[in-house]
């Protein structure tokens, strides 16, 4: 695997949660019956906002952990063959830099901003222009302000994901001269960068339900021999909604909102289903749920239980009313159950966050054993009660 140059640290910082993003599309494979998910397309004003983790080192010369919240990347610009893609968001945590002399402490108001270039064919980063200002309050030293400027082209345009995307598709991640330089204002002289990046190989492993803050989203599963190593990209969420993985040490991604693919007109994504958590199978439980339409029309309500069966549309509801469902699972497992909304006019909302239901054995087999000797064994009863009454 090719090796991490200072700068792609900080451009994985800025780019992990658009590497691969955009729009659902189904394109028929000529070969046989299978739909793909193939190269997204993006509009203006497209939003995804989200909190990212990382820690880790950079070189010899800063040692970091940082917590991106709600850094938000809004499509800007989409004329001729690029997008242009808006960054901003808050940055808290620690720094380390190594120069003349050691300079540690902890970031405070701090700000990300800048602009990604972003090519339509394959949705690969050919440009990166950031901006980072804060402070960093040290113990026994004024706050110091500093600054980072990135500017950083990547040509071919580098990306991680091969369009049209399927279950079971392998690909190697193409090779991209990185080419640029960071400004640190506490470091004596610019980061020079000439270098490449790419190699990794990737794998499609499969779908998953996977939840997060903005909502349920059917994923697919990506793992990498790379920095990133899974990756669970929603087309209904028009981009990646969690990832895990080691860039020099740790990054964690979630997605908590998009207004991708939403029609304004649907209803609001319904609460979670309300209800046992655990049952069990052969005994019917009921759950609930409910949600609002901003314009007040009535809403009908469908249950996944997470099964292969759903409970139909129930309704319609006055905006705003609970919704109650029954279901009896006859077999024994863990189930993902999950809600969505529409309007009278047809207009679906998001999936709900999922409720896990487990239903275990309908008996231990250890007391059932003891409950039938109880039974067989009435005396045991007279027994125990003589016992303690001559005890106390």
């Amino acid at each position: 695997m090719h090796k991490k140059i200072v700068i792609l640290v900080f451009c994985m910082m800025l780019l992990s949660p658009v590497f691969v993003a955009g729009q659902k599309q189904l394109v028929q494979d000529n070969t046989n019956t299978n739909y793909f998910d193939d190269t997204p397309n993006w509009q203006n004003e497209n939003i995804w906002r989200y909190d990212i983790f990382y820690e880790g080192e950079l070189g010899e010369s800063m040692t970091y952990s940082f917590s991106f919240e709600n850094l938000e990347f809004t499509v800007n610009e989409t004329e001729g063959s690029t997008y242009t893609i808006n960054i901003e968001g808050e940055v808290t945590g620690s720094l380390n830099l190594y120069d003349i002399q050691l300079i540690s402490g902890t970031l405070k108001d701090t700000t990300i901003a800048g602009t990604l270039t972003v090519s339509k064919s394959n949705i690969g980063i050919s440009q990166v222009d950031a901006h980072i200002e804060g402070k960093i309050a040290v113990v026994g030293i004024p706050i110091k302000t500093f600054t980072m400027n990135i500017d950083v082209t990547v040509d071919p345009p580098y990306y991680a994901v091969s369009f049209p995307i399927s279950i079971g598709k392998k690909w190697t991640i193409p090779i991209s001269n990185v080419d640029g330089t960071v400004n640190i204002s506490l470091l004596e002289n610019p980061i020079n960068i000439d270098d490449i990046v790419g190699g990794d190989n990737a794998e499609c492993t499969g779908m998953e339900s996977i939840s997060t803050a903005a909502g349920t989203f059917d994923s697919y599963k990506i793992i990498t021999d790379g920095d990133t190593e899974e990756i669970y990209y929603a087309s209904d969420a028009g981009n990646i909604v969690k990832a895990f993985g080691d860039i020099s040490n740790l990054v964690e991604i979630e997605l908590k909102y998009t207004n991708f693919g939403l029609n304004p007109e649907a209803p609001n994504k319904p609460s979670k289903p309300n209800g046992p958590a655990s049952g069990k199978p052969g005994t019917m439980y009921n759950y609930s749920s409910s949600t609002t339409d901003d314009e007040g029309d009535q809403i009908y309500y469908l249950f996944d239980w997470g099964d292969g069966t759903d409970s139909g549309w129930k309704g319609p509801f006055l905006s705003g009313t609970v919704c109650e469902a029954s279901k009896k699972w006859n077999s024994r497992g863990t189930y993902q159950i999950k809600v969505k909304a529409k309007d009278i006019e047809g207009h679906e909302s998001r999936w709900s966050d999922t409720l896990s239901v487990t239903m275990p054995k309908s008996k231990n087999i250890v007391n059932s054993l003891f409950q039938k000797f109880l039974e067989n064994n009435h005396f045991i009863f007279s027994l125990l009660n003589k016992l303690y009454i001559e005890t106390n």
